[in-house]
Protein backbone atom coordinates (compact mmCIF):
# COMPACT_ATOMS: atom_id res chain seq x y z
CA UNK A 1 0.00 0.00 0.00
CA UNK A 2 3.15 2.46 0.58
CA UNK A 3 4.44 1.77 -2.56
CA UNK A 4 1.46 2.46 -4.34
CA UNK A 5 0.89 6.09 -2.51
CA UNK A 6 4.34 7.02 -2.94
CA UNK A 7 4.89 10.87 -4.20
CA UNK A 8 6.27 9.54 -7.18
CA UNK A 9 3.55 7.19 -8.05
CA UNK A 10 0.52 10.17 -6.85
CA UNK A 11 2.50 12.55 -9.00
CA UNK A 12 1.91 10.42 -11.79
CA UNK A 13 -1.28 10.12 -11.34
CA UNK A 14 -2.60 13.60 -10.81
CA UNK A 15 -0.23 14.50 -13.76
CA UNK A 16 -2.87 11.77 -15.76
CA UNK A 17 -6.08 13.58 -14.25
CA UNK A 18 -4.49 16.97 -15.32
CA UNK A 19 -3.99 15.51 -18.93
CA UNK A 20 -7.94 15.12 -19.56
CA UNK A 21 -8.61 18.03 -17.87
CA UNK A 22 -6.60 19.61 -20.86
CA UNK A 23 -8.31 17.53 -23.44
CA UNK A 24 -11.69 18.22 -21.77
CA UNK A 25 -11.43 21.73 -22.21
CA UNK A 26 -9.57 21.80 -25.88
CA UNK A 27 -12.92 19.94 -26.63
CA UNK A 28 -14.60 22.64 -25.48
CA UNK A 29 -12.82 25.35 -26.44
CA UNK A 30 -12.92 23.88 -30.15
CA UNK A 31 -16.81 23.92 -29.83
CA UNK A 32 -16.97 26.91 -28.62
CA UNK A 33 -15.20 28.23 -32.08
CA UNK A 34 -13.40 30.77 -30.08
CA UNK A 35 -9.80 31.41 -30.14
CA UNK A 36 -9.14 32.68 -27.03
CA UNK A 37 -11.31 29.51 -25.13
CA UNK A 38 -9.16 26.78 -27.75
CA UNK A 39 -5.68 28.84 -26.23
CA UNK A 40 -7.54 29.29 -22.66
CA UNK A 41 -6.77 25.37 -22.64
CA UNK A 42 -3.05 25.46 -22.95
CA UNK A 43 -2.10 25.91 -19.24
CA UNK A 44 -3.66 23.05 -18.23
CA UNK A 45 -1.72 21.38 -20.59
CA UNK A 46 1.83 23.35 -19.16
CA UNK A 47 0.58 22.38 -15.21
CA UNK A 48 0.42 18.64 -17.07
CA UNK A 49 4.18 18.77 -18.15
CA UNK A 50 4.95 20.69 -15.66
CA UNK A 51 3.77 17.64 -13.06
CA UNK A 52 5.61 15.50 -15.02
CA UNK A 53 8.83 17.45 -14.74
CA UNK A 54 8.05 17.25 -11.46
CA UNK A 55 8.21 13.44 -11.21
CA UNK A 56 11.59 13.46 -12.90
CA UNK A 57 13.53 15.90 -11.20
CA UNK A 58 12.17 15.60 -7.30
CA UNK A 59 15.38 13.61 -5.98
CA UNK A 60 17.62 16.35 -8.62
CA UNK A 61 19.95 18.41 -7.45
CA UNK A 62 18.88 22.53 -7.28
CA UNK A 63 21.07 23.21 -10.25
CA UNK A 64 18.84 20.50 -11.96
CA UNK A 65 15.90 22.03 -10.91
CA UNK A 66 16.31 25.88 -11.67
CA UNK A 67 16.97 24.36 -15.11
CA UNK A 68 13.38 22.83 -14.80
CA UNK A 69 11.91 25.55 -13.30
CA UNK A 70 13.71 27.80 -16.31
CA UNK A 71 11.31 25.98 -18.57
CA UNK A 72 8.48 26.66 -16.59
CA UNK A 73 8.33 30.15 -16.67
CA UNK A 74 9.64 30.54 -20.32
CA UNK A 75 6.45 28.43 -21.35
CA UNK A 76 4.15 30.90 -19.15
CA UNK A 77 5.50 33.47 -20.60
CA UNK A 78 5.33 32.17 -24.38
CA UNK A 79 1.80 31.47 -23.42
CA UNK A 80 0.40 34.89 -21.37
CA UNK A 81 2.00 37.11 -24.71
CA UNK A 82 0.15 34.50 -26.85
CA UNK A 83 -2.82 34.79 -24.98
CA UNK A 84 -2.89 38.51 -24.63
CA UNK A 85 -2.73 38.45 -28.28
CA UNK A 86 -5.72 37.20 -29.11
CA UNK A 87 -7.68 38.81 -26.50
CA UNK A 88 -6.64 42.17 -27.78
CA UNK A 89 -7.81 40.37 -31.11
CA UNK A 90 -10.36 39.75 -29.65
CA UNK A 91 -11.48 43.27 -28.67
CA UNK A 92 -10.59 44.46 -31.91
CA UNK A 93 -13.38 41.81 -33.32
CA UNK A 94 -10.72 39.79 -34.65
CA UNK A 95 -11.78 36.42 -33.44
CA UNK A 96 -14.06 33.41 -34.69
CA UNK A 97 -17.66 34.67 -35.06
CA UNK A 98 -19.63 31.73 -35.54
CA UNK A 99 -20.30 31.57 -31.70
CA UNK A 100 -21.98 28.19 -30.56
CA UNK A 101 -24.49 29.38 -26.99
CA UNK A 102 -24.82 26.43 -25.78
CA UNK A 103 -28.21 26.74 -24.40
CA UNK A 104 -29.92 24.65 -21.68
CA UNK A 105 -28.23 21.45 -20.27
CA UNK A 106 -25.50 21.64 -22.58
CA UNK A 107 -24.48 25.08 -21.59
CA UNK A 108 -25.19 24.24 -17.67
CA UNK A 109 -22.97 21.04 -18.13
CA UNK A 110 -19.96 22.72 -19.56
CA UNK A 111 -20.16 25.35 -16.98
CA UNK A 112 -20.45 22.59 -14.17
CA UNK A 113 -17.66 20.90 -15.63
CA UNK A 114 -15.41 23.89 -16.17
CA UNK A 115 -16.23 25.24 -12.36
CA UNK A 116 -15.61 21.82 -10.88
CA UNK A 117 -11.79 21.88 -12.73
CA UNK A 118 -11.58 25.36 -11.77
CA UNK A 119 -12.47 24.54 -7.94
CA UNK A 120 -9.69 21.49 -8.09
CA UNK A 121 -7.02 24.26 -9.43
CA UNK A 122 -7.70 26.65 -6.43
CA UNK A 123 -7.84 23.12 -4.09
CA UNK A 124 -4.49 21.97 -5.88
CA UNK A 125 -3.07 25.43 -5.62
CA UNK A 126 -3.71 25.82 -1.80
CA UNK A 127 -2.26 22.34 -1.47
CA UNK A 128 1.37 23.47 -2.69
CA UNK A 129 1.35 26.68 -0.53
CA UNK A 130 3.50 24.91 1.89
CA UNK A 131 6.00 23.39 -0.08
CA UNK A 132 9.81 24.66 -0.71
CA UNK A 133 10.74 22.68 -3.82
CA UNK A 134 11.07 25.12 -6.61
CA UNK A 135 9.59 22.83 -9.13
CA UNK A 136 6.57 22.60 -7.13
CA UNK A 137 6.21 26.39 -6.64
CA UNK A 138 6.02 26.29 -10.47
CA UNK A 139 3.46 24.15 -10.40
CA UNK A 140 1.74 26.22 -8.06
CA UNK A 141 2.32 29.50 -10.75
CA UNK A 142 1.39 27.42 -13.61
CA UNK A 143 -1.92 25.97 -11.74
CA UNK A 144 -2.72 29.88 -10.74
CA UNK A 145 -2.66 30.58 -14.18
CA UNK A 146 -4.77 27.67 -15.61
CA UNK A 147 -7.29 28.63 -12.82
CA UNK A 148 -7.54 32.57 -14.40
CA UNK A 149 -7.78 30.44 -17.80
CA UNK A 150 -11.13 28.25 -16.23
CA UNK A 151 -11.94 31.74 -15.06
CA UNK A 152 -12.29 33.02 -18.89
CA UNK A 153 -13.84 30.17 -19.72
CA UNK A 154 -16.72 30.38 -17.20
CA UNK A 155 -17.27 34.21 -18.18
CA UNK A 156 -17.57 33.55 -21.51
CA UNK A 157 -20.02 30.56 -21.48
CA UNK A 158 -22.04 32.29 -18.75
CA UNK A 159 -21.98 35.21 -21.25
CA UNK A 160 -22.94 33.50 -24.33
CA UNK A 161 -25.77 31.52 -22.44
CA UNK A 162 -27.37 34.61 -20.01
CA UNK A 163 -27.04 36.78 -23.16
CA UNK A 164 -30.24 35.41 -24.98
CA UNK A 165 -32.33 35.33 -21.80
CA UNK A 166 -31.20 39.10 -19.45
CA UNK A 167 -30.64 42.36 -20.73
CA UNK A 168 -27.87 43.65 -20.30
CA UNK A 169 -26.30 46.55 -22.29
CA UNK A 170 -22.53 45.53 -21.92
CA UNK A 171 -22.49 41.08 -22.38
CA UNK A 172 -20.01 42.09 -25.44
CA UNK A 173 -17.66 44.17 -22.99
CA UNK A 174 -17.77 41.65 -20.49
CA UNK A 175 -16.81 38.51 -23.07
CA UNK A 176 -14.49 41.12 -24.38
CA UNK A 177 -12.52 42.43 -21.91
CA UNK A 178 -12.36 39.42 -19.42
CA UNK A 179 -10.04 37.73 -21.20
CA UNK A 180 -7.60 40.68 -21.21
CA UNK A 181 -7.77 41.86 -17.75
CA UNK A 182 -7.16 38.19 -16.43
CA UNK A 183 -4.26 37.98 -19.13
CA UNK A 184 -2.91 40.54 -17.28
CA UNK A 185 -2.87 39.37 -14.22
CA UNK A 186 -1.00 36.27 -15.91
CA UNK A 187 1.69 38.76 -16.75
CA UNK A 188 1.89 39.12 -13.32
CA UNK A 189 2.46 35.47 -12.22
CA UNK A 190 4.99 35.06 -15.37
CA UNK A 191 7.45 38.58 -14.35
CA UNK A 192 6.76 36.80 -10.45
CA UNK A 193 8.51 33.30 -12.09
CA UNK A 194 11.67 35.53 -13.56
CA UNK A 195 11.74 36.90 -10.11
CA UNK A 196 12.13 33.80 -8.46
CA UNK A 197 14.53 31.81 -10.80
CA UNK A 198 16.79 35.09 -10.73
CA UNK A 199 17.15 34.63 -7.26
CA UNK A 200 17.09 30.85 -6.59
CA UNK A 201 20.54 30.02 -5.88
CA UNK A 202 21.33 26.51 -6.97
Amino acid sequence: MGKALSPKRIAILMAFVTLVGFLYKLTIGILSTSMVLIIAAIPTFLVFVCKLAYVKNMHQSRAAKKKGYFAMALATTLFVIVFLLFSVFKIGGIDIHNENRFEGWIGILFIAFILLMFILSIVNLKGALDKTDIIVKGIREITFVSALADAVMIVEFLVRMLKPYVTFAYWDYVSNYAPLALGVIMAFVAISMWVRFARYKP
